[in-house]
């Protein structure tokens, strides 16, 4: 019988056949999964050996779905994001490490600060609202989203991670059914151009929800229309955070001023040195009917 560390080697050996750059990562992550153990555990028994039949044949299922392009966080259930773990599902895009910029200039900005309200719009899988909350306790988040099978999975995760005290989950065409007033607005909207979505990668086509990627014509359709309700949605010198295109920065910067004329801001860049997050400090005075 072949031991725990030799069945990860062949599944290593397998994904990086079909060049998977974390081949190992995602080998010790399907056996985690399968043999209910943790890194640490996974180790420690690795010259154990696999006798179960029945978990080695789930264990191919579940290798023989990655190598057809399925997600490794739908094969396992969950997905590691600012040091949380969240599950996932074909309902809502797998939160990317990209978005933890939006996070971290949010935390930044509530340092210090007193009770504060912000709203997370297109929550997806509640990542940016749970990790917000979980690390501003004085926050409260408004979760929202359009999609019902979104609403859900974030509802879940928020259960999971008892917060359901600190979240509001919202369904909302944007910014239309936010109860009151905020802060902040946390955006990761759709916005990638709809004639690019053929040509995103197999495993983004075939099962992840392309509505929650679609951003239009020019890809900033949906990112127009939450700037534009954003002017009564906002308190007084109020902030915006919104994942982007590194190619989208110069057309929403305008788009921006156009909103906002007083408005400041600030681009931050991603691990590969790309324009990923755009910090907008709105600094209205007064609502456009002239109270606060």
């Amino acid at each position: 019988m072949p031991s725990i560390k030799q069945v990860i080697h062949e599944f290593q050996a397998e994904l990086a056949r079909i060049s998977f750059e974390e081949a190992r990562l995602e080998a010790e992550l399907i056996w985690m999964k399968i043999l209910n153990l943790s890194r640490a555990e996974l180790f420690s028994y690795g010259h154990t050996e696999l006798k179960d039949k029945k978990k080695r044949k789930a264990a191919m299922s579940l290798l023989n779905r990655r190598l057809k392009n399925e997600p490794l966080a739908h094969l396992i259930g969950s997905k590691e994001f600012f040091g949380i773990s969240l599950k996932t599902s074909s309902k809502a895009l797998v939160p990317r490490p990209e978005t933890e910029i939006v996070v971290s200039e949010a935390l930044e900005i509530l340092k210090g600060k007193g009770n504060h309200l912000i709203a997370d719009v297109g929550c997806g899988t509640g990542a940016i609202a749970i990790s917000i909350a979980k690390n501003s306790p004085k926050t409260q988040v408004y979760a929202l989203d359009i999609s019902k099978n979104a609403i859900n999975l974030a509802t879940e995760n928020i259960r999971l991670h008892q917060l359901g005290k600190q979240i509001q989950i919202i369904q909302s065409d944007l910014l239309e059914n936010l109860p009151r007033k905020v802060n902040m607005l946390l955006a990761n909207l759709p916005y990638i151009p709809t004639i690019d979505l053929p040509f995103l990668q197999s495993e983004v086509q075939l099962y992840e929800p392309l509505k929650a990627l679609d951003g239009g014509i020019n890809g900033t359709e949906l990112i127009n229309r939450f700037l534009r309700e954003s002017k009564s949605s906002l308190l007084p010198k109020g902030i915006i955070i919104l994942e982007i295109d590194p190619k989208q920065v110069k057309e929403i910067l305008s788009l921006s001023s156009m909103y906002f004329p007083a408005s400041s801001y600030k681009v931050v860049h991603d691990a590969a040195d790309r324009a990923r997050v755009i910090v907008i400090h709105t600094n209205i005075s007064s609502s456009p009917n002239g109270t606060n």
